[in-house]
């Protein structure tokens, strides 16, 4: 990647979580006065929007995969994801997203209010997605984490370290023919 002009910009670590369906599931703790949501109509899901892209929300979990706006509710009806609001009485705390494929689930989107992120927050959003995808059969829970806080948070959840993506950047001091000048960069997803 050097000889392309590019550097190491970051590493994600990808995180799996096994299913075993002879083992008990991780028990979701006594929430109080939290309880658990799951988006099924355009209300519900301009919430999670709003918890997703609000400046007061630390997201925790960056998916792989791109998030769009307005196809999360096809893909709900699909079975093709979950989307998970957790609420503090009327106030939505956290929000998780649950993508699946095969046997395997992704925890594509996590994000918690600033002032309630915590281990136990984390953990009970991150148990909540497990649960989802052990009813729906899948074998395998995939997330990331950026930070080692993040990670140390996942394998309390029971998650392992099993791979990693690593993000490149132009360097600076490479030099390439410009020919559109009012170009944009933009992520792209290859497979």
């Amino acid at each position: 990647m050097r000889e392309l002009g590019l550097r190491v910009e970051r590493e994600i670590s990808i995180m799996t979580y096994t299913i075993d369906p002879n083992e008990t599931l991780p028990r979701i703790s006594i929430l109080d006065e939290k309880r658990f949501e799951l988006v099924h109509n355009p209300q519900e899901s301009a919430v999670w929007w709003y918890v997703w892209r609000n400046a007061h929300y630390d997201v925790v979990t960056h998916g792989i995969e791109p998030i769009y706006i307005g196809k999360a509710l096809r893909d709900i009806a699909l079975g093709n994801q979950s989307d998970i609001i957790l609420y503090l009485d009327q106030l939505p705390i956290g929000v998780a997203r649950v993508t699946f494929h095969a046997e395997t689930a992704h925890i594509s989107a996590l994000a918690v209010m600033r002032q309630f992120r915590d281990h136990e927050t984390l953990k009970l959003l991150q148990h909540k997605a497990i649960a989802i995808a052990a009813q729906k059969n899948k074998r395998f829970v995939f997330t990331s984490g950026e930070i080692e806080a993040d990670r140390r948070v996942c394998r309390e959840a029971g998650f392992v370290d099993s791979g990693s993506i690593i993000c490149y950047a132009e360097n600076g001091d490479y030099q390439r023919e410009d020919t559109h000048a009012d170009s944009m960069g933009q992520s792209a997803f290859l497979y």
